[in-house]
Formats: structure tokens, sequence, C-alpha cells
């Protein structure tokens, strides 16, 4: 009943937002805002409910470290994980934090346009540690074969040092699952909105057509464009923010043009920072660790 209402109110919003016609609510903040305390009653009625599932569960459950992982463990490797809904961009990210770009370059995550990944991935992370440091592309939430509620056992979640989790527009139940369990096992996450470009695009092409509308001719000057930016992002993160209840969001793009731009390198600069300290040193993210190549070796 829970997921019922969490999807009813989910759709409310998102229709919402929709029938808005701009991200930046400048139309109509009240229905936005009405859909927007509807859906986060919703949300804490499925954390109940999932707290409740998951603490009955407790003493039957086991999260063994799963086979796939297990080489990596031993080695005492440094492990990130990248998660997220099918389709939100993770595979794209994986190869634009590590600077890909090729997909003929050995180490390019392959980005499945034919439907999702299915199996766990790892590549070499762009920094110098004691340790090996590796990141994972992982299957989607709710692929098949890893469906939400066992999908933190049978990938061995709570046993990443950090995990990415990654999100597009949607606001999906497997997401917000996945977020509780990360919190209830203690495991640090980065929220990442990604295609961040697409909705910044949207907002300018909306205020370029009313500047049309005035049959002038007039183009959308610089300041005010980096003001449709800016208040885009701020919506964006503050929606994410009141939802998940997280205190920093991330609005990115993993297009190439664009990992210099947005949040892009504040979160490479704080993921770097949050890998376990005592393992650290400084590198550039564009070099690869030497230290992973015995590791990859056993992939």
């Amino acid at each position: 009943e829970a997921r019922k209402m969490f999807k009813r109110a989910s759709q409310f919003f998102v229709n919402t937002r929709e029938s808005t016609g701009v991200v930046l609510n400048r139309s109509a903040p009240e229905i936005v805002s009405c859909a927007r305390r509807r859906l986060e009653g919703a949300v804490n009625t499925l954390r109940n409910a999932n707290k409740e599932l998951r603490d009955a569960q407790a003493d039957l459950l086991a999260y063994p470290v799963p086979e796939y992982l297990a080489p990596a463990q031993e080695q005492g490797a440094i492990m990130i994980g990248v998660t997220g809904y099918p389709g939100v961009g993770k595979s794209s990210w994986v190869n634009a934090v590590r600077r890909v770009s090729s997909p003929n370059d050995p180490d390019y995550a392959e980005i499945c346009v034919d439907g999702p990944t299915m199996e766990p991935m790892m590549y070499k992370f762009p920094v110098q540690t004691q340790k090996p440091c590796v990141i994972w592309d992982l299957p989607g939430v709710g692929t098949a074969g890893y469906p939400p509620e066992k999908y933190l056992q049978k990938l061995g979640i709570r046993h990443f040092d950090v995990v990415v989790l990654i999100t597009d527009q949607r606001f999906t139940e497997a997401e917000l699952l996945l977020l509780d369990d990360l919190r209830h096992w203690n495991v640090p996450f980065f929220m990442v909105r990604n295609k961040i470009d697409l909705d910044v695009e949207r907002e300018l092409d909306a205020e370029q057509d009313v500047l049309d509308n005035r049959g002038f001719g007039d183009q959308i000057e610089d300041d005010e464009r980096r003001e449709i930016v800016r208040d885009t992002l701020i919506n964006v993160k503050e929606d994410l923010s009141i939802l998940h209840h997280v205190d920093s969001v991330y609005c990115i793009s993993s297009i190439k043009q664009f990992w210099h731009s947005f949040d892009f390198p504040r979160l490479e600069q704080d993921l770097t920072v949050t890998i376990p300290r005592s393992s650290l040193s400084r590198a550039d993210l564009g070099d690869m660790a030497a230290s992973g190549n015995a590791l990859l070796r056993l992939a």
C-alpha cells in the first residue's frame, strides 16, 4: 500500500511539473508546492514501511561479500560503486570521471544502447593510492536479475567504501529504498543528478521563445543566461534535497563538453577527498592509478 501511495504521489508530482511548462516554477509555485508536500508524505510512509520490513528481516538475511567482489576485497582495494536506475547514465559517468571518451580505448565502459548494463564491470579509478582503487559500473536497480528488494544483498552494496548514486529526472521507489539502505549500513554516498544540460537547454529555449514572441529578434544576454543556469540548478537540487534528505546534490552532465561545467569538478574533488585519507596521495584525475594494474588482471 505504501508503494502504491508513493507511485501515485510521484506521478502527480511529475505531471504537475510538466503542466507548469518549466522547471523553475515561475508560473505556478503553489501547485508544485502542493504536489511536493503530497510526495513528501508518501516518501515518509514508504520509508517507514521499508524500515519495518528491514528490521523484521534483519535476523534472517545475511550480507556476504558476493563472489565478484571477493578478489578486490582480498587485495584490500578501495572500491567505489556506481549505481542508480537503468538508463540514467552510469556508464557514461564512469567514462567521464576517468577521462575516457573513445570507444576504442580498452578502458572504455561500454554504453549499452540496446539495454542496461547486466553484469558488474570493474575499472581503474584515476587517483594514486597506497592501495588499489577501482570503480565498479553496476547493473541498474530493478534490472532483470536485480530486483530492488534483493539489490543490496546480491551486489554487496554495503561492502563498498563509497557509492555514487546517479539519477536523472525520475523519482523512483527503487532509488529511494537504496538510499535508505545506504544510510542504514553507514555507506558514504554521493547523490548525482545527471543530464542537467537538458534541463538548462529546455529553460534557455523557453526564455528564447519569449523573446522571439516579442518580434524584436533579441537574444538571451550572457548575464541572463547565467541566471537561468543558476536557477535551474538551484531548483533541481532543492527538489532532490527535500525529497531524499541529502545535504548535497551534484548536478552534472557526462557529455565531454561539460566535464568542467556545473558541479562536475566539485564532485570529482569531493569524491577524491572521501576516499580513505590513509590511502590517498594526490594525482591528476586524468592519470590512471598504476597501483590498480595487478588487481585488474583478476577481473
